[in-house]
């Protein structure tokens, strides 16, 4: 039996250019909730936040991606991504990404700091967490 898969393709202004082969399932993050696209799904056009990006690829192994806001595009089969930021799971430096998440609670309790850009500092810092222990 012959399985449908589809093609991955992710860029980033920063140049990282990676194409995932074989992915049986796509799973994505949007303001509206996560959705999942397989082969001939219908087209989608979707607005990414900081979000975790999960592919699960046709012998069932899973990877997890950090994606920093970007554009999804999915038809004939094919995901388009454009983010501007992307980090595979084995690629962040978790103690890193702890940290920046004490430092964006530190700074929310602080008045002195822009609030608003300690919620998004807090919130990557998260997602990252999350993308690499999957909690």
């Amino acid at each position: 039996m012959i399985m449908n898969t589809i093609t991955v393709s992710l860029t980033t202004p920063d140049g990282v250019n990676q194409t995932y082969s074989s992915v049986r399932m796509l799973t994505f993050g949007t303001s509206a909730g996560y959705e999942t696209v397989m082969a001939n799904h219908v087209p989608v056009i979707a607005v990414l936040g900081i979000e975790v990006m999960r592919l699960t690829f046709a012998d069932y192994s899973i990877k997890q991606v950090f994606v920093n806001d970007g554009v999804l595009e999915f038809k004939d089969s094919a995901a388009i991504i454009v983010a501007q930021t992307s980090e595979d799971q084995d690629k962040i430096d978790l103690v890193r990404a702890q940290a920046a998440k004490e430092r964006a609670e530190s700074r929310l309790s602080n008045d002195e700091f822009d609030q608003k850009r300690a919620e998004v500092a807090l919130k990557k810092a998260m997602t990252r967490i999350k993308t690499v222990t999957g909690l």
